[in-house]
């Protein structure tokens, strides 16, 4: 809205005390002292000349500027100021001479308020009456702000730029702008008048709007041109880019982030470091560069969230999606369209659940076309250009574990580096994205992005093969044991229970322990990584054909226990204390079974029945000599007479089988750890 300010220079204007200000009289030249001079007033476009002792309004001051009017022609306090036609209409003259069209029209509309959009209408009856003039109203608008119309099948979408970029807000701009102008003449049926009147001029093609430069951004402080890497140019904002988004960063090439690099260097292996730079940089441009997209895998408390959390905030949360590989993968059109002029798709905690078909996923790194669809909406093509982040504890798997392609898109980046729960900064997060830090990490992702461009690929890229083998490892448990431990051989048959024992006992002693799928899963999925066993079945037996054990890995849990045995003699041997090799109950291999345990020194019962494992354990020759020959009490009578025993006499008194119980007295406290 024009101000009565806006009629002088600054350098004519001295504010006073009161928040008003005072100037020459543009008529009598007087200024100064306490009673002359010319006040203005900017709340209420009003001015006073001391030397006339008249008032001003809006008009009459600009009239008083052009030399139309005597500064003796105000009025008097009190009295409605009244113009005559012809000296308003040489008024508006001057104004149109000396300012542009959109000051003009401002500067009529604050004069005459809504009196301005009316026309006088003579009736059959030859009574006069005042209307709403729609094409002055729709005219004004237009004029004043910058609006687009896209028609739909169904609806149809009102842009207003603004700050450098399009927003979809038009249709609540232009009918509270209407509201504001007519007062008590805007009703209902006026202000949509007034709506449709606006659409049907402003209306372009979604085509022509969707024409958005690629290697344009646009920034809080203007637009980076990158296109030429060699010759990166700062530009001011123009609508003709036509950006509905922008990067919530302002452009400075002097800033740096020294605790963003920090923060990655402490969190992310040397090697990855260049792909997470190069990865910043892709998001630069707006189309897909390199048909790649970031997994980040890892234990909790190694910094994925923190990372996710940065790269929003880079991005802008308003210009980031949410769709986990999963839905992208299944293609549903719903859930694509969120991806729609979005400058990435990120997703924290991503669920292990296998993926059916890898093609959507593919699709979207692919830079082509994706079909979307609005619910109760129109139907949408639109090119992907949000860059795909995801991260997990675990990778999930696809059902086409042969598709090379898939393991291709990816960026595989493990962080292990676990940070302490007392030592963990809750306000990181804040400290990485203040605006000096984002504008550092802007010019730390165009040199990445430099590079990127330079080498024409990602630093140390890892092939298929390598992804596939990496992805499968950290992935589904199934895939890893069929991986490591099953190797094709043809007329070799596994029986089913035996493989199922096999692949519990490989999942649990993992560091950490993996969790096993049940029967009935390891039946379904075994042939999606091992594609060439068959399902057989003879008489009463199943079995795994065209496959045995890989004899280089194979760690059965006979095998696993003579390990044990052959470490706790070793440590003997060597003469180092044994305190945390785990062992089967001691109890029950035990020779006296009818011995009663003392309550002080165990609460637990002994169990009636041995497992599979203690029998697998007892049954072992190699194990025969650790089995105890004596009870735990027993044990715990002899260390209490002899306190300053050492590992040596106690293997020569009560044999190699006395370390369990020892290991277990520790643990309960009852002795000392010598």
């Amino acid at each position: 809205m024009i101000n009565i300010l806006d009629l002088f220079k600054s350098e004519e204007l001295t504010e006073k005390s009161d928040g008003n200000f005072k100037t020459i009289c543009p008529d009598c030249g007087l200024q100064g002292g306490r009673t002359e001079g010319f006040i203005l007033f900017p709340e209420n476009n009003r001015a006073y000349c001391h030397s006339s002792h008249k008032n001003f309004n809006l008009l009459t001051t600009a009239g008083l500027k052009f030399k139309i009017i005597k500064c003796l022609d105000g009025c008097d306090s009190g009295e409605k100021i009244e113009v005559d036609n012809d000296i308003k209409n040489l008024i508006y003259e001057s104004i149109r001479e000396k300012y542009d069209e959109n000051f003009y029209i401002e500067f009529q509309r604050a004069c005459e308020s809504y009196d301005y959009f009316l026309i006088e209408k003579l009736d059959s009856k030859g009574k006069i009456s005042k209307i709403v003039d729609i094409d002055k109203v729709a005219d004004y608008i237009i004029n004043k702000y910058n609006i687009k119309t896209i028609y739909g099948l169904k609806e149809e979408n009102i842009y207003v730029y603004e700050n450098g970029i399009w927003n979809i807000t038009g249709k609540g701009l232009i009918k509270s702008t209407t509201e504001d102008l007519l007062d008590m003449w805007s009703k209902n049926n006026i202000v949509n008048e007034v709506l449709e009147k606006i659409k049907r001029k402003t209306e372009i093609s979604k085509e022509e709007f969707d024409n958005v430069p690629e290697y344009k951004r646009c920034f809080i402080n203007g637009v980076l041109d990158i296109e030429d890497i060699e010759n990166i140019k700062f530009l001011p904002h123009s609508k003709e880019y036509n950006f509905k988004t922008k990067f919530p960063i302002i452009y400075d090439k002097k800033n740096k982030c020294p605790k963003n690099i920090k923060f990655i260097k402490e969190t992310f292996y040397p090697e990855d470091i260049p792909q997470v730079q190069e990865w910043f940089g892709l998001h630069l441009p707006k189309i897909y560069l390199y048909k790649k997209a970031v997994i980040i895998h890892g234990p909790k408390n190694t910094g994925k969230s923190v990372f996710l959390n940065l790269l929003t905030k880079f991005l802008g949360i308003d210009n980031v999606s949410d769709l986990s590989l999963q839905k992208i993968s299944s293609g549903k059109g719903f859930d694509l369209l969120v991806l729609k002029n979005k400058y990435g798709n990120i997703h924290d905690d991503l669920s292990s659940k296998d993926l059916n078909d890898g093609g959507g996923f593919k699709m979207s790194v692919g830079d082509g076309y994706i079909s979307g669809e609005q619910k109760f909406g129109d139907h949408d093509r639109f090119r992907n250009s949000a860059k795909q982040t995801f991260a997990c504890n675990k990778i999930p798997s696809v059902k086409d574990i042969d598709d090379d392609a898939y393991y291709d898109r990816f960026l595989p980046w493990k962080l292990d580096n676990v940070v302490d729960s007392n030592n963990k900064n809750i306000k990181l997060i804040n400290e990485l994205t203040t605006p000096e830090e984002l504008s550092g990490l802007l010019n730390w992702a165009l040199n990445g992005y430099y590079k990127l461009m330079k080498q024409n690929k990602f630093s140390n890229e890892k092939t298929s093969e390598e992804i596939k083998e990496l992805m499968i490892e950290h992935g589904d448990t199934l895939a890893k044991f069929v991986s490591e431990k099953l190797i094709e051989n043809a007329g070799c048959k596994i029986t089913k229970e035996e493989m199922y024992q096999h692949y519990c006992h490989y999942c649990l002693f993992q560091k950490p322990k993996l969790s096993p799928c049940s029967k009935d899963q390891l039946g379904k999925k075994l042939r999606r990584y091992a594609p060439y066993i068959s399902n057989e079945k003879s008489q009463n037996e199943r079995y795994w054909l065209n496959v045995k054990f890989n004899s280089l890995s194979n760690m059965t849990p006979d095998t696993s226990l003579k390990i044990t045995c052959l470490q706790i003699k070793n440590s003997i041997n060597k003469g180092v204390k044994i305190n945390n090799i785990k062992l089967p109950n001691p109890y029950l291999l035990s020779p006296d079974k009818s011995i009663k345990i003392n309550k002080n020194l165990s609460k637990k019962l002994v169990t009636k029945k041995k497992t599979e494992r203690e029998m697998q354990f007892w049954e072992i020759d190699e194990c025969k000599d650790i089995v105890p020959t004596h009870t735990k009490e027993q044990l715990y009578e002899w260390l209490k007479q002899n306190p300053n025993y050492t590992n040596k006499q106690m293997e020569e008194k009560w044999g190699v089988g006395c370390f369990g119980f020892h290991n277990e007295l520790i643990r309960e406290g009852l002795i000392e750890q010598n």
